[in-house]
């Protein structure tokens, strides 16, 4: 009986151990925890123009599923309402297949939307 309980403590232990060092994060190797938070905002800007800017609009695809004239219309307004609560750029366009869509989207995943 005393065994028994013995190696219900033990496994107690084991598993609040593992919980807790879950619950911890990880420090890159070298950096301070203020720097790694400053240098991944300031990454974005420095590598060019913001994305939803007039020169680095984000790109909404649409999976050609009816005429393509039809959603781009549509999409022309569903742009201009998110251009005015975003006050962000919106280009739209219809790809010519759905995987033609799917592959658009895994080249820029940061800039498109669909």
């Amino acid at each position: 009986m005393r065994r028994l309980r013995m190696f219900q403590l033990l496994g107690l232990i084991v598993v609040l151990a593992m919980v807790l060092s879950a619950c911890t994060t990880v420090q890159p190797a070298g950096a301070p925890a203020g720097e790694a938070a400053a240098t991944e905002a300031a990454a974005p800007e420095a590598a060019g123009d913001a994305i939803g800017s007039e020169a680095h609009p984000i790109k909404v695809l649409f999976v050609p599923s009816v005429d393509a004239n039809v959603i781009v219309s549509g999409g022309e307004l569903m742009a201009e309402a998110l251009k005015e609560a975003t006050g962000l750029n919106f280009t739209v366009s219809v790809p010519t297949s759905y995987a033609a869509t799917i592959e658009e989207m895994c080249a820029s995943p940061t800039d498109t939307m669909g």
